[in-house]
């Protein structure tokens, strides 16, 4: 029986050849990796190796080295010297070019090494999320189409990045398209306006309260304003620092040089839990009678977006034609520190292209740099057409408010980015604009739903119909 031969350029975005392949492709094809020096040095291929091992689809082995990849014709030469691939065409097998790796230039190298037996060439595009099939070569115009048949999501592109869920850790919920029906919620929040407000006006109260400043803080002060807890664990971790101590036998402390490094580290460590146990208290005591929220505004205001999200998603027709699923509360690792989250994402949408879109949930304000490195992260974990988008409240009815205007300013920071769109959450019903002072004069400032809003922010990604 025949088999396909798929030819694919590595590179540091393995996850954009994937979908092509997979696509097309049956059980027992093989691809022929085309690497530069720059990716045999890096090991690009790795991850997309064991994807597709994954779907059993080997490798037409060793791949072929080659020094300039922009060199259409070094790329060319070296690709017409594979007799190996040559065999297989005369004994039947179909051949692919997949177009998305490398350079510009690239696809022209591969095209030319191979033209005479009239391959197929294969381009995936991002927005939106189709295939280009030119079954003629380039001697016909592309056939268009979605993406229906492969069944690559999160675990696999994560895998092609050198990244995975950890196990062990709290696992991400999918939420579509596996028609989850969530919980009901704890809390009326961002569906009972009047219950909204009041949660972001305690944890504002809350968050006014400075550290009074004034004489230090004394043991029994601390107890008396934090919780026994932490005096409890402070205590535990004071004596544990003594007993170990005495273990090191540290005799001259005449000098830190004269102190072992051992003995340094532990007095570093007691010294920045007794540091942050001060300034805790320092903040209690600020706050005064002031009554802890009682609730945590970041778990419910994500849990909001979740649900809002999950409802958008049901009542979308064709959807899938773009995307291939939807995952809340994702932590991945790097496979090479298995045990370190290295990002957390809110809120992910899977395409079938391969491409990640990350919801960020914000309830408390980010700066430029946390935002950006988010999106480092995601990209590093995705590729780098992966993108982000921050969700934070803007609860029109409440404009008059003084914690409305934090969420007012973070939006205009957030807008004012290039890269990263941003999505307001709104309360059911809420008028679709408010007002701020500008100048001598006042400027009504339009706020569409947040449906409106995710709907701008995926729609280019999905195909027609």
């Amino acid at each position: 029986m025949s088999r396909n031969i798929f030819i694919a350029v590595s590179t540091g975005q393995n996850v954009a050849n994937l979908p092509p392949i997979l696509e097309l492709a049956e059980k027992g094809d093989r691809v022929l990796w085309v690497e530069s020096r720059v990716a045999r040095e890096q090991g690009w291929t790795a991850g997309a190796r064991l994807v597709l091992e994954g779907y059993k689809i080997g490798e037409l082995a060793p791949p072929l080295e080659v020094d300039e990849i922009n060199n259409p014709i070094e790329v060319a030469s070296r690709l017409g010297c594979r007799e190996d691939v040559v065999a297989e065409i005369k004994g039947g097998a179909s051949l692919f070019i997949v177009a998305n790796g490398g350079h510009k230039l690239t696809p022209i190298g591969l095209i030319k090494a191979f033209d005479k037996h009239k391959p197929t060439i294969l381009y995936g595009d991002d927005r939106p999320a189709v295939l280009h099939v030119f079954r003629d070569g380039l001697g016909g115009s592309p056939e268009t189409m979605p993406y229906s048949r492969h069944r690559l999501d999160l675990s696999d592109i994560l895998r092609a990045s050198g990244y995975a869920v950890p196990s062990g850790t709290e696992q991400p919920i999918k939420l579509w398209p596996a028609n989850r029906h969530l919980s009901p919620p704890n809390e009326s929040y961002g569906v009972d306006a009047e219950r909204t407000a009041s949660i972001h006006d305690q944890h504002h109260l809350w968050g006014l309260a400075e550290a009074r400043p004034g004489e230090p803080v004394t043991f029994d002060r601390a107890v008396a304003r934090l919780h026994e807890s932490e005096m409890v664990g402070f205590v535990k971790a004071a004596s544990q620092l003594a007993s170990r101590l005495r273990k090191l036998k540290v005799r001259d402390v005449s000098s830190l040089e004269t102190i072992p490094e051992r003995a340094r580290n532990e007095a570093r460590a007691a010294f920045n839990a007794a540091s942050r146990l001060v300034s805790s208290a320092q903040l209690a005591e600020g706050r005064g009678g002031l009554v802890a929220p009682d609730t945590k505004i970041g778990t419910v205001f994500e849990e909001a977006v979740a649900r809002r999200l999950l409802a958008w998603l049901a009542g979308k027709e064709g959807l899938d034609r773009g995307a291939q699923s939807v995952w809340w509360n994702v932590n991945v690792a790097s496979t090479a520190e298995p045990g370190t989250i290295a990002a957390q994402f809110d809120l992910l949408i899977v395409l079938k292209n391969g491409l990640l879109l990350h919801i960020e949930c914000k309830s408390v304000a980010a700066d430029q740099k946390d935002l950006d490195a988010r999106l480092l992260n995601l990209q590093r974990a995705g590729s780098r057409l992966a993108r982000m988008a921050v969700c934070a409240p803007i609860y029109t009815q409440f404009s008059g408010e003084p914690w409305f205007e934090h969420y007012h300013a973070f939006r205009a920071k957030v807008e004012g980015l290039r890269d990263i769109p941003f999505l307001p959450m709104t309360l059911p019903g809420q008028p679709a604009s408010y007002r701020r002072k500008d100048g001598d004069g006042v400027r009504k400032i339009p706020c569409a739903t947040f449906e409106e809003a995710v709907e701008r922010f995926v729609r280019p990604y999905i195909p027609d119909p």
